[in-house]
């Protein structure tokens, strides 16, 4: 425990972080990015431009030091730099390493929170995969991290200074949260959200999802993430049907998830479904958060019915209508509103190993039977840095305990890449391999 006072102090951890943070020590909550870069990055120039980003962004020099029994703050004294693994086996499979980084746990004592991994496939061609704590980061994070780690090589690589200009440290989300739903307006408005839920529920039942293969316990818990990809030409007539049905990619995506979750768990007529879409806070945040590596995303709760029998289009478009009817409403501040709520809860049991234990179950049993999509849409950086090309990009998260299925996508150069994530030993691999599959089925037969 750190009681040495503010000196190196970034700033305490919001309370989202904060509870990220605990819930990690029990279960690992990562996140990662992989690109897929031609030009010949040599290990050596990528060590320099981490280095640039890392003294760029002042959470990528962070560790987490327990202040007192409740307090957790962000400190960069003594923290090492952001360390590079190399790996040059031709044989060597890039998804494989990016599961590993996403449920090997970072050492949050002594920092730093983010790594790196470079898999060498050829010389001309490599995949970088950062890594980072999820209390520090999110895919819009990822996305600024990447364009500044291969605008710092093209420096490097051309003999000059990588040296980026150097950003404030970012506050945290909760800092940021406009006024219209603090005090009483605030608390009015979680109440509405909360028995919405609580009436939806008594209405239609728990949500299906596929039964579990097998208990398991918080720590014993690994995510296995199933790559897969469509092609231009395909995510350019998916975009245009979307249109012409008046829905979006992430409408047609979701419900191509939820149709696959459906038949998975057998289901012989439409059934209830919850479907949690994450949301970029970044533009809704008083004042608004610019191009900083920090957490910023909440969700939003689409409930609906799907199975068997169900028009594909016509789910689509109700996820639309009402994920926009939710964002209207301020879902995403009432989300976030539980998870801080959830962090005062636990708050008596202080920051120790009893305290993530109880957060990570805690979370774990109130999952009510959701399933997450986290789609950023079209990624808006440069694909060329000089010398070096960016071909591809995709992320993931371990999600911990907050869910058993989340699907990430991103849509890069027209190219869709759908990371599939399913909770092991609770799930198969062979459960995850069938999902995605069944998932970019209904998607390619939509169109």
């Amino acid at each position: 425990m750190d009681n040495s006072g503010h000196r190196e102090m970034l700033r305490p951890l919001g309370r989202g972080e904060k509870f990220i943070w605990l819930i990690d020590r029990a279960s690992s909550f990562n996140f990662i990015i992989h690109a897929r870069v031609n030009g010949g990055l040599a290990p050596a120039v990528l060590e320099k431009a981490l280095a640039a980003v890392q003294a760029r962004h002042p959470l990528l020099r962070a560790r987490i030091a327990q202040v007192g029994w409740t307090g957790a703050v962000f400190r960069e004294d003594l923290v090492p730099a952001i360390p590079l693994r190399l790996v040059e086996d031709p044989g060597a499979d890039w998804n494989k390493e990016a599961e590993r980084e996403l449920q090997s746990n970072f050492n949050t004592d002594a920092g730093p929170l983010a790594r790196c991994t470079l898999v060498k496939e050829s010389s001309d061609s490599a995949v970088i995969i950062m890594a980072f704590h999820h209390a520090i980061g999110d895919a819009l994070s990822g996305i600024y991290l990447l364009r500044d780690l291969l605008q710092a090589a093209e420096l490097a690589a051309s003999g000059r200074s990588p040296a980026l200009p150097r950003l404030g440290t970012p506050p945290s989300m909760d800092k940021g949260l406009p006024q219209s739903v603090r005090g009483l307006r605030g608390a009015w408005g979680y109440l509405s959200f909360m028995s919405r839920l609580f009436t939806w529920f008594v209405k239609n039942g728990k949500p299906h999802i596929p039964k579990p293969d097998q208990k398991s316990a918080v720590g014993e818990r690994r995510v296995q993430m199933i790559n897969r990809e469509m092609a231009p030409e395909v995510v350019k007539a998916l975009l245009q049907k979307a249109r012409s049905e008046k829905t979006t990619l992430h409408g047609a995506i979701s419900a191509a998830h939820a149709l696959a979750m459906a038949e998975l768990a057998g289901m012989n007529r439409p059934a209830a479904c919850l479907i949690a879409s994450d949301i970029n806070m970044r533009p809704r945040l008083s004042p608004q958060i610019g191009e900083d590596v920090g957490f910023y995303i909440s969700g939003c709760l689409n409930l609906e019915h799907a199975g068997p029998g169900s028009n594909f289009w016509e789910l689509a478009r109700s996820i639309r209508n009402q994920l926009g009817q939710l964002l209207e409403n301020g879902q995403p501040f009432h989300l976030f509103k539980s998870i801080t709520l959830a962090e005062a809860m636990f708050r008596p049991l202080g920051t120790g190993g009893f305290a993530a234990w109880a957060c990570a179950n805690y979370v774990a049993a109130a999952n009510p039977g959701m399933f997450a999509v986290s789609n950023i849409g079209k990624v808006e950086i440069p694909s060329d840095y000089g010398r070096f090309h960016l071909e591809n990009f995709g992320f993931a998260s371990s999600f911990s305990t907050t869910t058993d299925f989340c699907l990430h996508c991103a849509t890069f150069n027209g190219r869709l890449v759908c990371n599939f994530g399913v909770m092991g030993p609770v799930y198969s691999r062979a459960i995850a391999e069938k999902l995605a599959d069944r998932t970019r089925r209904i998607l390619a037969e939509s169109v």
